[in-house]
């Protein structure tokens, strides 16, 4: 799969942790609360509904 099919918002997370880069503990730290940013939009809820249906998630970037 293609990075053009993944979540707008969560690649816009790992680009800014990765151009961020950090000491590992604080990078950790970083990577938590990005990941905990994603829970709960509506590309989280799409990604989990779409692998429930077995087909193709169709993010929004929301």
């Amino acid at each position: 799969m293609t990075l053009a099919r993944k979540s707008p918002l969560a690649l816009r997370a790992a680009k800014i942790l990765i151009d961020g880069l950090q000491p590992l503990a604080e990078g950790l730290g970083s990577e938590a609360a990005s990941f905990s940013e994603c829970f709960g939009t509506e590309d989280h809820n799409e990604g989990i509904q779409a692998f429930l249906e077995k087909r193709e998630p169709k993010f929004r970037g929301r």
